[in-house]
Order: structure tokens, then C-alpha cells, then sequence
């Protein structure tokens, strides 16, 4: 008679006893980026449930820069005056706008915004315009560089983004776009059938564009009016300069002329979809949601993309590890293998072509007659079914 044992995942750490300290290693990497931010020379990286990291060096490094929003997840970064300002919230309630007046090293929270979550900000004159999923009026804006909010009478009860454009405040809630070209005191519906809703806004060549799920909508007269139209892979996050204009979704199309034409320009970037973009002129800064990097940057426009995660905190999950030939091999849940040949300072996947591990848990490794195995449960089955192994008696 066999018996039947459940899966077990044995990792096991050999470590030298006279060493009493651990050292964090670079990688791999998978945290998930909410938003990009540049300020002062740096690219402020808002992440899911790390709080704030940022870079001095263009993205070649990232350190931590959430002391008072340690854990929290960022929804929106934007500057004021001498503050940097923070839409966080987290399961412990701590949700408001935070603000840093020492570029990210230390945040504090300010007025009239406690326990709401800024989902969006934009900045107009002397005011700055926060979204809210209040489902009161969920419009907020503030006149001293968001030390003090207060609340904007308005009929939009679930704001999710706001952008400023020329003398218009635009507003997306989940079924329509609305507009105010008077600092709130009226409104408008521009749109009533955003039935996708809005997830980003940005402006290229005189045109105003949200990136709508499956399509993109586009404004010729300032948000006033909108026209839609399906995008190939879809539309999720936008960021421009002039009439050159990055769109993310599963992949990244760019556009030079305001939107007229569009061209892929994936070429290296990790597994999608691409939630969060920062196009500052001379880089583009992607945060790929499924692949363990977390963030990719090209410098040439889109033509290849390099990954940029060093020092960012650890969010892919590591299934399993083996070493072989003077290499370490980590396998990962639901994006492949990844090789180390320098004791983990430093990762780079492995079998970028074999798509047979692109949606697996590498449960195990073994070897075998100097050939590499792993042991691989199918994503889509892991809750339907437990894998067991029959063992003789």
C-alpha cells in the first residue's frame, strides 16, 4: 500500500556560525510601484505597502525615504513650496496626506484629510486639488502647500484621478469625467460614459488623454469635450512632455506627434501591466506590477529597457534555491528563474525565451548528472488542486 503526502517546500539555509548578523541582498526584486514622482534631482518611487523610496542617481540605486509612512502604500507624490506631499494609507488606518519637507526622509501628516485616502493630485495656482473616495464630495484642495485641506463642493462622491489643465480642473469618477474652469465653484459633465473609468491623465500637443482600460480617450478643447477610441493591449498610465506622450498597459507605445501615430517600444521591459510611468525628457521610469524587478528605465527613447531595482525592498516571492556550477538559482512564483553569479548581489533571468515557466511556482530543484531541474506547480491550478507525491511504504 502507497501512501500519500502532500507537497512539502523545503528551503534550506547553510550559513557560516561564526557570521551573527544577515545581509538583505539586491535581489530579485518585484515590488509594485503606485506612482513616479521628480523633484530636487530625485525620482520618488510611491510603492504598494513600503511607503516612499527614492533615487539621487537616476535610478541606478534606491533607498528608503518613508520614516512616518513606513508600510503604507502611496497613492500620489506631488511638491508644493518647500513640501513634498503623499496620498498613503494602510490596514492599521493611518490614512492621509503626509507631508516632507527634507525630500522624503521624514513625512508628518497634515490637516483636514485624516483618515481619508488621496487617491490623486494636481496642482493649480496657489491651490492643490486632492481626489478622495469619500462618496460625500470627494474633492478636496488646499492654499498653503497642503498643510491645511478642506473640502470642495462638488457632486462627485468617487473621484479617482484630477488633472489640471490650462484654467480646467478635470475630475474621472468611475462613470464619468467632470470639469470645473472656475476653482470648483461650478461644475460640468464633460462625460457621462467613461464606463472604464479614468486611470491617467496627461497632456501632448495641445490635446488632453486618459488612459481609459481598454481605450483612450482624448480632449481637443481642454476636457470640455472627450472622444473614445480602443488602444491595442490597452491603456492604463500616461506621461508626456510636449508632443512626445508614453503610454503603458500590458506593454509601452509612444507617441511623437501628440497622439496622431504610436509605436511599441517595449523592447527589454519586464511582465506588465505598466501602472506607473515618469517621462522627465531624457528617461522614462516604468513599474512593471508582475515582474520581479518592480521598476525598468530606458535612456534612448524606448528602444531597449534596462532593469532599475537596486535597494528597493524585496516584494516577488522566492520559492525555492539551489546552487549549481558557482551560481545561485532562485525559483520564483509566476515569473521563472533567476541566476546569480556574484553570491546574489546581482540577478538576471534565465530562459527569457521559455514561456513553459512564465505563470509556474518553481516549487524545487534538483541535480542530476550536471543538469538543472525544477519542480513547477501550475498558477492557475494551485487552488483547485494539491499536489502530492506517492511515496513507497
Amino acid at each position: 500500500m502507497k501512501k500519500f503526502y502532500p507537497a512539502v517546500l523545503i528551503i534550506m539555509l547553510i550559513f557560516n556560525l561564526s557570521y551573527s548578523q544577515w545581509v538583505q541582498m539586491p535581489g530579485p526584486r518585484g515590488i509594485k510601484i503606485n506612482v513616479f514622482y521628480e523633484k530636487d534631482n530625485f525620482i520618488f518611487a510611491g510603492t504598494e505597502a513600503f511607503g516612499v523610496y527614492r533615487s539621487s542617481n537616476n535610478g541606478t540605486t534606491w533607498e528608503a525615504a518613508n520614516t512616518g509612512i513606513l508600510y503604507t502604500t502611496i497613492f500620489d507624490i506631488i511638491a508644493s513650496g518647500n513640501n513634498l506631499l503623499a496620498g498613503a494609507g494602510d490596514k492599521c488606518g493611518s490614512n492621509n496626506v503626509y507631508k516632507s519637507t527634507d525630500n522624503g526622509m521624514h513625512w508628518f501628516p497634515t490637516s483636514g484629510l485624516n483618515n481619508k485616502i488621496a487617491l490623486s493630485f494636481a496642482k493649480k495656482g496657489s491651490f492643490i486639488y486632492a481626489a478622495t473616495s469619500d462618496f460625500t464630495s470627494s474633492i478636496y484642495r488646499s492654499n498653503d502647500d497642503g498643510e491645511i485641506w478642506s473640502q470642495v463642493a462638488s457632486p462627485i462622491e468617487d473621484a479617482n484621478k484630477v488633472f489640471v489643465s490650462d484654467d480646467a480642473v478635470i475630475v474621472s469618477e468611475f462613470n464619468f469625467i467632470w470639469r470645473t474652469t472656475d476653482d470648483g465653484d461650478s461644475w460640468e459633465l464633460a462625460e457621462k460614459f467613461a464606463l472604464s473609468g479614468v486611470t491617467s491623465f496627461a497632456r501632448a500637443g495641445g490635446k488632453v488623454f486618459g488612459a481609459g482600460g481598454s481605450g483612450l480617450y482624448t480632449s481637443n478643447d481642454n476636457g470640455a469635450s472627450w472622444t473614445y477610441s480602443n488602444f491595442p493591449g490597452g491603456a492604463a498610465s500616461l506621461s508626456s512632455i510636449d508632443n512626445t506622450i508614453y503610454l503603458g498597459s500590458g506593454k509601452i507605445s509612444k507617441s511623437t506627434d501628440a497622439g496622431v501615430t504610436w509605436v511599441t517600444v517595449s523592447n527589454g521591459l519586464g511582465k506588465g501591466p505598466v501602472e506607473a510611468l515618469l517621462y522627465d525628457g531624457a528617461n522614462v521610469f516604468a513599474g512593471t506590477m508582475h515582474d520581479t524587478s518592480g521598476i525598468y528605465k530606458t535612456t534612448n527613447g524606448g528602444l531597449s529597457w534596462n532593469p532599475s531595482s537596486n535597494g528597493l525592498p524585496p516584494g516577488a516571492l522566492i520559492r525555492s534555491l539551489i546552487s549549481m556550477g558557482g551560481f545561485v538559482f532562485a525559483g520564483m512564483q509566476a515569473d521563472g528563474v533567476y541566476r546569480s553569479g556574484d553570491n546574489g548581489f546581482s540577478w538576471s533571468k534565465v530562459a527569457l525565451n521559455n514561456d513553459s515557466l512564465a505563470s509556474q511556482f518553481i516549487e524545487c530543484f534538483c541535480v542530476k548528472n550536471g543538469i538543472l531541474y525544477a519542480g513547477a506547480t501550475i498558477m492557475e491550478l494551485i487552488n483547485q488542486q494539491i499536489t502530492e507525491l506517492a511515496l513507497p511504504d
